[in-house]
C-alpha cells in the first residue's frame, strides 16, 4: 500500500507488514525472600531481579525505507534490582 504525502513523494512498504521478525528473546525475572518471626510478629525481606541477563534484544524498529531502515525504536528493559521490606504487627 502506497501513500501520496503533501510534497509529492510516496512511502512504499518494501516488506510486507508482520512479514520480518528479529530473534528471539526470553526475558528471566527472579525473587528471593525470607520470613522473620519476631513473637507474634513477621517481616518478610525479598529481593527481585529483573532481566537477570541482561538481553538487549531489539524490540522494535523502522521498517521505513530510508538512511533509518532497520534503526532500533526500543530495545528490552535493562537489568534492576529491587529489595523490599514488609513488617507486619
Amino acid at each position: 500500500m502506497s501513500e501520496i504525502g503533501a510534497a509529492g513523494t510516496t512511502n512504499v512498504n518494501l516488506l510486507p507488514p508482520g512479514s520480518n521478525y528479529g530473534p528471539r528473546f526470553n526475558q528471566i525475572d527472579m525473587r528471593l525472600g525470607k520470613v522473620l518471626r519476631f513473637q507474634n510478629r513477621k517481616a518478610v525481606v525479598s529481593l527481585d531481579l529483573f532481566n537477570i541477563l541482561n538481553d538487549n534484544t531489539i524490540s522494535s524498529a523502522l521498517f521505513g525505507y530510508n538512511t533509518q531502515w532497520l534503526s532500533p525504536l526500543t530495545v528490552v528493559a535493562p537489568r534492576l534490582a529491587k529489595v523490599s521490606l514488609t513488617f507486619d504487627f
